[in-house]
């Protein structure tokens, strides 16, 4: 019976599922706690003024970006030969 209720209910929560809310806010977390704090640090090192240091933040989340949406595209345009290719070969036999 539990089974059967939580299956494909949206408000029953997976506890299984590497990426719900409470894991990804877990992700981020220590994400900010160690890599960020590490980064913020060895900024300060060099330069320990505090506009500096966000400014560097900001440029690294900048770079971080294009390269993920890049490989967005990149992947949207495999994708897209994929299928136009699956279908073309479809109609050629």
């Amino acid at each position: 019976m539990a089974v059967s209720v939580r299956e494909g209910n949206p408000n029953i929560v997976n506890l299984n599922d590497p990426y719900r809310s409470t894991k990804v806010a877990e992700l981020y977390s220590e994400l900010y706690d160690n890599e960020w704090t590490t980064a913020f640090d060895r900024i300060e090192k060099d330069k320990p003024d505090g506009r500096y240091i966000i400014d560097m933040l900001l440029d690294i989340l900048n770079v971080i970006f294009l390269i993920w949406n890049t490989d967005v595209i990149h992947l949207k345009v495999i994708l897209t030969l994929t299928v136009y290719k699956s279908k073309r070969s479809i109609y050629k036999t």
